[in-house]
């Protein structure tokens, strides 16, 4: 874990959480020592416990709705995008296209030979398509290891666009459509929705570090043609604003 990388909030939380756990014993330590702050403990020793995890449970909420609030905004975002490269004849969003961004988190793998923390790039929202609230996760670990997982993956690892068009149908030619995507076969059955042409690439911070993917889908084998490297990361860096923390 990165200490450098923790917000504030997170760090308030945690602060509180521990004083929380240990307070059946501060009274004891603070019981025949002087001053205002050992007096105080004595005198809302019954007090300060209510005090304290009210405070934990209000900056849990603030968590929950900033995050709530910085999603909303990022998927107003994404529908717009969604409907100026992609536009429906009836109006709407296009069944056929598919605009995902994707976040990096850290989990926790007890597996027997595997790093205790695994990154993982998680699906954080998306516009179009099927499948709106996946539950798929890309492996950064073993990306990084050169053991692709998905073009996710494969686009995290490699500081360019991902390109690619007139992928074979999966139902065709599964083994071919799995190779070329760097997907297996396991995971493409729980994925459920096999575009034909892909754009990724990743988004950074000021700070020049990695903060997200941006993924374009589409159904038809060239129907992302119109869309070049430079048009994605165009779009990619008014993103990068709501990801970096």
């Amino acid at each position: 874990m990165n200490l450098k990388k923790i917000k504030l909030q997170d760090l308030l939380i945690i602060v509180f959480t521990i004083l929380l756990a240990s307070w059946r014993y501060i009274p004891d330590v603070a019981e025949g020592k002087r001053g205002v702050f050992f007096d105080l403990i004595k005198d809302y020793k019954n007090y300060i416990p209510i005090i304290i995890a009210v405070i934990i449970i209000l900056l849990y909420i603030y968590k929950l709705i900033k995050d709530d609030l910085s999603k909303a905004t990022v998927l107003r975002f994404l529908n717009l995008l969604h409907k100026k490269h992609f536009p429906h004849p009836d109006g709407g969003l296009h069944p056929g296209y598919r605009v995902t961004i994707f976040r990096p988190r850290t989990f926790r793998q007890p597996c027997i030979g595997r790093p205790i923390f695994q990154k993982f790039l998680k699906f954080y929202a998306r516009s179009g398509g099927t499948h709106p609230n996946s539950r798929v996760k890309w492996s950064i670990t073993a990306s990084e290891a050169e053991r692709f997982d998905g073009i996710t993956g494969f686009a995290w690892v490699n500081d360019f666009v991902v390109a690619l068009d007139d992928l074979p149908d999966y139902n065709i030619d599964t083994n071919d459509y799995c190779k070329l995507t760097y997907i297996t076969g396991k995971k493409a059955k729980r994925v459920n929705w096999h575009a034909r042409s892909f754009r990724a690439v990743v988004m950074k911070n000021s700070k020049g570090e990695k903060v997200g993917i941006i993924m374009m889908e589409s159904v038809q084998p060239n129907g992302l043609q119109k869309i070049t490297s430079r048009t994605l990361k165009d779009e990619a860096e008014y993103f990068q604003v709501f990801l970096s923390d």
